[in-house]
Parts: C-alpha cells; structure tokens; sequence
C-alpha cells in the first residue's frame, strides 16, 4: 500500500478528509506506526452552499472521522474552504461547539482554512 510505503520512507503527515473518501484507507495504513509518529489532518465543511451547517453537524463529522481513521485523536481539524461570509458562523457557532470537543482529546488543533 502507497500510504504505508510513505510512512516506512519518513513520511508523518497524512491530510485526508471525510470528502476524499481516503479515511479509512488512512486509519488502516496508521495501525503499522505509533500513533505518536504520524501527524493526521482531516477537514469538515461547515456549510452547503449558502447554507450554513449546524454545529451538531460538524461534530457529527468529526466523529464520523474519528472511527473511519479508527483513531482516538485527530492531531488537526480544518474547518475546510470557508468563504468571507461564513466567518462569523465559523467563528461564533461552529469553533465553540468544536473548542468543546477538543476539550475531551478528540483533536489538537482547530485550523479555519480559508
């Protein structure tokens, strides 16, 4: 497999999202290296459209990443391409809701990827 030749050359970065589809292809290559060694970043979008998504379902997202990376911790959460006027959502709605999350060790880091 691709992913776990990368990790035995050095590789420790893996970025992957729910959307790629790669996930769980990520969460099995993982299972050969300490998870200490490996860094994984995965997304959530925060909106369809013009609409924007509820906080439960950006959890729901993350939760749905964390048992297909079959991990216990992501080490970076992007809220992923979030236009100018999402800001304030992202912000004020979606980063409390995850701030929560992060607080009970599901991911390290909350990253707003514009």
């Amino acid at each position: 497999m691709l992913v776990r030749q990368a990790l035995e050359m050095g590789v420790n970065l893996l970025d992957t999202a729910a959307a790629y589809g790669t996930e769980a292809l990520i969460g099995k290559a993982i299972k050969t290296v300490p998870r200490d060694r490996v860094v994984i970043t995965t997304k959530a979008l925060i909106h369809r459209g013009d609409t924007p998504l509820p906080p439960a379902r950006v959890v729901e997202s993350l939760e749905h990443s964390l048992r297909a990376l079959d991990t216990d911790y992501i080490d970076v959460f992007q809220l992923h391409v979030v236009p100018p006027a999402m800001y304030d959502h992202a912000f004020h709605t979606i980063a409390p809701a995850l701030l929560r999350e992060k607080a009970k060790g599901k991911f390290r880091a909350l990253v707003l990827q514009l």
